[in-house]
């Protein structure tokens, strides 16, 4: 989450999320470490980020609905790559 003492530039700015499915926050960095990898990065530096993402509606019999606020989880972070100076 802090940046590295090593010299580096940012390559690409990426983001995951759990789209409202409550996924863990592990699960999350999981997958923005291989998303890093696949671009080439040598470390991501992390930030995490909740929000409201919106209603979800559920019917409940006699024409009826009930709505349900969700919490998007989402971790944006920059890729890097060290460099020499």
């Amino acid at each position: 989450m802090e940046d590295p003492e090593r010299p580096y530039k940012v390559i690409a700015m990426i983001e995951v999320s759990d789209e409202g499915w409550d996924f863990y926050l592990e699960e999350l960095k999981d997958r923005m470490v291989i998303e890093t990898a696949a671009l080439g990065g040598d470390a991501v530096i992390i930030g995490i980020e909740s929000r409201d993402s919106g209603t979800i509606f559920t019917p409940m019999g006699a024409g009826g609905f009930i709505g349900t606020n969700l919490k998007e989880k989402r971790i944006l972070g920059k890729v890097i790559v060290y460099t020499k100076n």
